[in-house]
């Protein structure tokens, strides 16, 4: 496809037509992940609450089968085979679960398959001036989210703001509170989007205040700003304990050369942090946490408080019970063959998948440590430094039963495609995409 003529550009649209295509199907599938919830919540009947629910997948679907990897991006064929090794995994316990929950089968099995590959196609025509512009976006979008979160923790409960998209989960109770304080959304379907959210900025921009400029510094600051109070309105007690770990791995590992940087990071990061705690924002997750029982936190983990312990499951279903039948709320409805509701991801994935999911989850794990090494093989700190929140953060998600969360699914591996992008592509410019439907015209996309 021929590009435009230069007269057409203008001198802020610096990038070439296929720079152009990359950033729209980019934000077009950010776009449908975070207004998800709004569209169910606030806009469409429940009939057909399935449209936005399903949008940002079939965006991602359509990139992979409209635009293949460039040859050029030799990476992505070293990647490839561990997406591949989770299809293999989790087939048996896919076509099991087809038969006794269809729908719950089928979400769980494209979170852990269309994802990764999703991040991988997408990263391979990813530049940096393009991964510049869709950071910038994603400033934006979490200032406006941290204002609007805010909103919904203030207002009360029976405001219109504060909604659930689940219908079943609305007549479980009322909205969940924290004190005095409403559990914000955000333009989620429920408080676990918004705390996935949180923590996905949190992570790119920490490490973007570790290696931005001057004039970019205040921009990251922004973003980390709005995403911790983000996960503070959410009265989540996790995502504390996630960027504190975050937070100790990168210190532990970032490249020596940005160690004050850093420093004037962590402490410029802590009078924030220190500012919000003490505020309003924080009341309503510091009385949770005072509420917190000691094996509470390891109960849920385990399995032992939420259900029948790891191993047992394992004993008594090694092949698991299909996939889908712990799917989130669905547990409630009584389609579940009989399972209680369990909140831990590792006795979800025992009792669904058998040995075979933990070998899935392993291939996982594989495929972010085998992109982090390369990474760290680089002689590049900056790319480093902006990396290490994002792999140390995926390790953590992807352990503790990534594929349940449908956002969070989307939006880790969103981050992760723009991490594949900026690191592995040398090309200041990426080639023509290679389209597998040539009637579908480059405009248009």
């Amino acid at each position: 496809m021929p590009l435009r003529p230069k007269s057409v550009r203008t001198k802020a649209a610096k990038l070439s037509v296929q720079e152009q295509v990359a950033m729209r199907w980019a934000i077009a599938v950010f776009l449908a992940t975070i207004a998800d919830g709004a569209v169910r919540k606030w806009l469409l009947p429940s009939s057909l609450q399935a449209i936005p629910y399903f949008a940002k997948d079939v965006v991602a679907g359509l990139f992979i089968l409209v635009y293949r990897a460039p040859k050029e991006a030799r990476w992505t064929r070293r990647l490839m085979p561990f997406v591949g090794g989770i299809t293999l995994c989790l087939a048996p316990a896919f076509l099991l679960g087809l038969s006794k929950a269809p729908s719950g089968a089928i979400v769980v099995f494209k979170n852990a398959v269309l994802w990764p590959l999703f991040a991988i196609c997408l990263g391979s025509y990813l530049t940096e001036t393009v991964i510049e512009r869709l950071w910038r976006f994603a400033v934006l979008c979490s200032i406006a989210m941290a204002a609007f979160s805010c909103l919904q923790y203030f207002t009360g409960a029976a405001s219109v703001l504060n909604r659930y998209a689940w219908e079943d989960m609305t007549q479980l109770g009322s909205i969940a509170v924290a004190g005095d304080f409403v559990r914000a959304t955000g333009t989620f379907s429920y408080i676990s989007g918004l705390a996935a959210f949180s923590m996905v900025m949190f992570c790119a921009f920490f490490g973007r205040s570790i290696s931005a400029k001057r004039g970019e510094l205040w921009l990251a600051i922004a973003g980390l700003s709005s995403a911790v109070i983000c996960g503070l309105t959410t009265g989540s007690r996790g995502i504390q304990a996630f960027m504190a770990v975050v937070a100790t791995v990168v210190i532990v590992i970032v490249p020596k050369n940005h160690s004050v940087r850093l420093m004037g990071g962590i402490v410029g990061a802590g009078m924030i942090a220190a500012i919000l705690w003490n505020s309003s924002l924080a009341q309503g997750v510091t009385e949770r946490w005072t509420g917190t029982l000691d094996d509470e936190i390891t109960g849920r983990l385990t399995g032992a408080i939420t259900g029948q312990p790891i191993i047992e499951t394992l004993a008594a279903n090694p092949i698991g019970l299909g996939l889908g039948l712990y799917t989130g709320i669905s547990a409630l409805a009584g389609i579940t063959a009989d399972l209680p509701y369990n909140e831990s991801a590792s006795n979800r994935i025992a009792a669904e998948t058998g040995v075979l999911g933990f070998m899935a989850t392993a291939l996982g794990l594989a495929l972010i440590i085998r992109a982090t090494g390369w990474t760290l093989s680089a002689q590049n700190a900056v790319r480093k430094s902006r990396v290490l929140p994002i792999a140390a953060g995926a390790l953590i998600q992807l352990t503790l039963g990534l594929w349940y969360d449908h956002v969070a699914t989307a939006l880790w591996w969103w981050i992760i495609a723009l991490w594949f992008g900026g690191t592995f592509n040398s090309a200041k410019r990426i080639q023509p995409l290679r389209r597998s439907i040539p009637s579908v015209p480059l405009e248009l996309v």
